[in-house]
């Protein structure tokens, strides 16, 4: 869990304060969560995926929840997605129905969609076939 939550945590660009102070716990919780020396009752790790949005899977590490390397390094290296990311968050709970919906309907015109990935499982082309 320590080496994901940590990854997460740099992944949105946050220092271990930032985290701690939005979330209004001490910093030492914190960073013990992060460095395994704590582990998380489900209220915690409940609070961190909701903080993060990302499912509590992906903070344990369970293998439901995990990404590849290649993955993480291409949404965390990814500009464009990092901006993406930070503008996401925030959005309240209607401005995020709004824009998931806004990029279903740009994927599932076609006419958006990234060529490679026609044949990936969330593909709208993929969902037909």
């Amino acid at each position: 869990m320590k080496n994901n939550l940590k990854q997460i945590r740099e992944s949105f660009g946050k220092l271990q304060e930032d985290v701690a102070a939005d979330l209004g716990i001490a910093l030492s919780t914190y960073r013990s969560w992060e460095q395994g020396s704590r582990s998380l009752n489900g209220d915690k790790l409940s609070m961190l995926a909701d903080y993060y949005r990302v499912s509590t899977d992906t903070i344990l590490g369970t293998k439901y929840g995990q990404l590849n390397n290649s993955e993480c390094s291409d949404i965390v290296d990814d500009d464009e997605i990092n901006k993406l990311l930070r503008t996401v968050k925030l959005l309240n709970d209607e401005g995020m129905a709004k824009l998931l919906g806004y990029a279903d309907d740009l994927v599932s015109s076609g006419k958006y969609e990234k060529k490679e990935m026609q044949d990936h499982p969330f593909s709208s082309r993929a969902a037909i076939a």
